[in-house]
């Protein structure tokens, strides 16, 4: 049996929009980077759509949760994202309208992620992540701590 990575914070079944598609992909913030796992591509044409995609990104989750940063990065499904590039994290509440929204900027490009779930409680992640980054900036709703 593998073991759980202790620092890491994983953010499940988050999904950023292109203009043809939905890229989902597995967050895990590591101490020291964060790492985008590609779970799958959806294209928008409902005809085209996956069903079950929540699952199978949760499920591929689960299986890279507890691997080894140095190993996670030589798959080529992941990408990582250095935490010295990090410039602030920002996470927004759903609503009845819209989804949860997670944006990580970084110097050299801001990605812009979806949940799920409208009702999706931000808050608990985002704590999370101001514990793993003290000298990030981390905003909830617009508050930063």
């Amino acid at each position: 049996m593998e073991r759980v990575v202790e620092d890491r914070v994983w953010a499940s079944q988050w999904y950023r929009v292109t203009p043809r598609s939905f890229v989902h992909e597995e967050l895990f913030f590591d101490p020291n980077e964060v790492l985008r796992i590609f779970a799958g591509e959806s294209y928008k044409s409902l005809l085209l759509r996956k069903d079950g995609r929540e699952k199978a990104a949760k499920e591929l989750g689960e299986q890279y949760r507890s691997v080894a940063a140095d190993r996670l990065r030589t798959d080529d499904d992941v990408t990582v994202i250095g935490r010295e590039t990090l410039e602030a994290i920002e996470l927004k509440s759903g609503s009845w309208l819209r989804k949860p929204r997670l944006i990580v900027d970084t110097t050299d490009r801001t990605y812009t992620y979806y949940h799920q779930q409208k009702r999706h409680d931000v808050g608990s992640l985002g704590e999370q992540l101001r514990t793993q980054y003290q000298t990030v900036p981390v905003r909830v709703d617009g508050e930063t701590r």
